[in-house]
C-alpha cells in the first residue's frame, strides 16, 4: 500500500490547501460585504455573518436604531 493518500478530485493536497484558503478569502469577503450592507441598511448583520467575521453577536445590541 502506498504511503500518500489520493488526493480528492485529482488535486496534489497542496493545492487543495490553497483553493482551500482561496475559498476562505471569499466566504470572509462575503461576510463582510454582508454585514456593511446590514448596518448601512440601519439592519443587524445576522448571527452567522458575525460569527463568520469573529465577532461575537451579542457584541451588536439587537437593534442599531
Amino acid at each position: 500500500m502506498s504511503s500518500s493518500a489520493p488526493a480528492v478530485q485529482g488535486f496534489s493536497f497542496a493545492t487543495q490547501a490553497v483553493l482551500s484558503r482561496i475559498a476562505d478569502a471569499f466566504t470572509m469577503f462575503s461576510a463582510a460585504v454582508a454585514a456593511s450592507n446590514a448596518v448601512e441598511a440601519g439592519r443587524r448583520p445576522d448571527d452567522a455573518v458575525l460569527k463568520t467575521l469573529g465577532i461575537a453577536p451579542d457584541a451588536l445590541p439587537s437593534s442599531l436604531t
